[in-house]
């Protein structure tokens, strides 16, 4: 702004300078300094989306169990998992999908063997010896539960019962490396795991955050051996009495392990990393933003993503756009739509689902989307297109 200033008071000094030229060089320079006014907070390139004009419709199926159970949902090909803080003496409950039956209660709340006092659901990897593993995380107790799921399933279908044996708890230890949990945790294989850190902050108030990072651990000899730097520069905001909040998103990772995608919550934003070369591309949707981050404040901050999950081809994300914080009592607004992203960042397309959710989850066999509603306990499935 100052270059442009010093130019209109000393206009008349280009008298060698044609108005046609002046004009142009005042242009440039308003340009240049629009751009210097919008801040890159993400590595890597960043570029602009539109949001596509046509929304496709999904009709799905609602779903009906023998029971309301709450909680965060899992599936696995005929079984859901619900993993919730509701009973006192489990933490999680399974479902046959295809009739609705409760097939079991299992990981007692307490603190004997395979007993936690919550666990949340995360993935499941398929390895070498082609037999599916569906990882779990006790984030009180930092382990890490691995599930051999052809043998888990077989003695619960044969007998109705748990079978434990089929279960390997591991270390996932955060306070070894950070003073607050990790937000996400994906096994890549046997021996690496891959944890997206929490935004932690400064001990002392002259002090920078330490910011969300993916970090790869060697499980084996206990160490971080990669970093993956997200954010090149925090997000100042003054305004809101939380600091994370500008951090929050929700992750998915490529069944592969080769990339992994952050949908922001309070920025239309995706950012899309390449786990093998680091390479990092941020997607914005044009025209979406209703406030700068930087100056938003409680009553005009907006939840766009709220839920993520992939697969080779896709992400998908639950699409909220409505005000963060609405009226006392009342939880996250849900959304209705889904964005449909290709691994390039392209928004491929908009998926409206007639029922509000809260979650939304892939089972990866079946081709299937699976809608949850927190406040109804409603799970419709869908079938992908």
């Amino acid at each position: 702004m100052a270059i442009y200033l010093n130019l209109v008071l000393n206009i008349n000094k280009f008298t060698t300078l044609s108005m046609r030229e002046i004009i142009y060089m005042l242009i440039c320079v308003c340009l240049f300094c629009a751009c210097q006014s919008e801040k890159n907070y993400f590595n890597g390139e960043t570029y602009t989306i539109n949001l596509p004009f046509a929304v496709d419709t999904l009709d799905g199926k609602e779903l009906h169990f023998d029971e309301v159970q709450t909680g965060e949902m899992f599936v696995y090909d005929s079984l859901l998992f619900f993993s919730s803080s509701k009973y006192p003496g489990y933490s999680v409950s399974i479902f046959n999908v295809k009739s609705g039956k409760h097939l079991a209660n299992c990981f007692n709340r307490g603190q004997g063997p395979y007993e936690f006092h919550n666990l949340s659901f995360i993935r499941y990897v398929t390895y070498e010896d082609n037999r599916p593993h569906l990882y779990a995380y006790a984030v009180n107790e930092q382990q890490l539960i691995d599930i051999d799921i052809m043998a888990f399933l077989k003695k619960l279908t044969q007998t109705g019962n748990v079978d434990y044996s089929a279960v390997q708890v591991d270390e996932c230890l955060w306070s070894t490396y950070h003073t607050v949990p990790f937000n996400y945790q994906y096994p890549l294989n046997k021996r690496f795991l891959l944890v997206k850190t929490s935004f932690e902050s400064p001990f002392m108030n002259e002090e920078e955050p330490m910011l969300p990072t993916y970090e790869l651990i060697d499980t084996k000899k206990k160490e971080v051996t990669r970093s993956y730097s997200i954010y090149q520069t925090p997000i100042k905001n003054d305004n809101l009495q939380d600091k994370s909040l500008v951090y929050l998103s929700t992750d998915a990772i490529r069944p592969d392990g080769k990339q992994i995608a952050m949908a922001m919550g309070v920025m239309p934003q995706l950012i899309i990393t390449n786990m093998e070369t680091g390479e990092m591309t941020c997607h914005e949707i044009a025209n979406m933003l209703k406030q700068k981050i930087e100056k938003a404040t409680e009553e005009n901050i907006y939840l766009y993503y709220k839920s993520t999950v992939a697969d080779e081809r896709h992400i998908y994300s639950l699409f909220v756009n409505k005000p963060f914080f609405q009226k006392a009592g009342e939880k996250l607004p849900q959304g209705n739509e889904i964005h449909v992203f290709d691994w390039n960042g392209n928004l491929l397309t908009r998926w409206y689902i007639r029922h509000a959710a809260d979650e939304i989850r892939l089972d990866y066999k079946g081709k299937l989307l699976y809608a949850k509603n927190n406040i109804t306990d409603q799970i419709h499935v869908y079938h992908l297109k």
